[in-house]
């Protein structure tokens, strides 16, 4: 029995992707609201077909501002790339993950119809 997996998490985490060994995964966001995590409200994006969320830093809610606007409600069926990648956490480098936004022929992986959103990407093998 692994411990690491008797406490699954509602939130996505840098070991998720590395567990999957895959360095990045598309996902479509669903939703993004206010959730509490620990003793604070954050802003937390939920994916379509994915049942854990990946909880917003600083630097990834400005990411998705940025490609797509201040207004979340906007986001649903936006595809995004979560990939995993290293910073500096006081001095030391520490797994964390990061958002952006694909480019090219594989941007328009969702087709949006005014009632469904179908998804056209299959990441299936990513435990979340």
């Amino acid at each position: 029995m692994l411990m690491s997996e008797a406490f699954p998490s509602a939130f996505l985490k840098a070991e998720d992707l590395i567990k999957a060994d895959r360095p990045s995964v598309t996902v479509q966001v669903a939703s993004c609201d206010y959730e509490t995590v620990g003793e604070n409200k954050l802003p937390v994006v939920r994916f379509i077909g994915k049942s854990a969320g990946l909880v917003l830093n600083k630097t990834n809610s400005n990411t998705l501002t940025d490609a797509m606007g201040d207004d979340t409600t906007k986001w649903h069926g936006r595809t995004i790339e979560i990939f995993h990648t290293k910073t500096d956490l006081k001095g030391a480098l520490v797994d964390c993950l990061r958002v952006r936004i694909p480019q090219g022929p594989d941007q328009e992986r969702v087709v949006i119809h005014p009632k469904e959103v179908i998804n056209v990407d299959d990441d299936s093998d990513v435990p979340f």
